[in-house]
């Protein structure tokens, strides 16, 4: 949570007769991001899984399939799907 969102939430504690309906909306607001950073840090766990899945080389003869995987156009076309937004 923001400073300015804390703030608004202690201001309301201070004045416990006013409508709580601000205080509901901003806690809303607050959960609808945390969802939505989990589901983007889910899709990056699974992106990194499978690039890990793609390293079966024990020994450095062999060229790494996860930097490879890292320079196809499809890890440069689309920036989230390393976390990047």
């Amino acid at each position: 949570m923001t400073l300015d969102e804390i703030r608004t939430l202690l201001d309301f504690r201070e004045a416990p007769g006013k409508n709580c309906e601000s205080v509901n909306a901003l806690l809303d607001k607050h959960i609808g991001h945390i969802v939505d950073r989990i589901a983007n840090l889910s899709v990056l766990e699974a992106q990194l899984r499978d690039l890990r899945s793609r390293c079966v080389a024990t020994d450095s003869t062999n060229p790494c399939e996860i930097l490879q995987a890292l320079g196809t156009a499809d890890a440069c076309d689309e920036p989230a799907r390393l976390g990047r937004h």
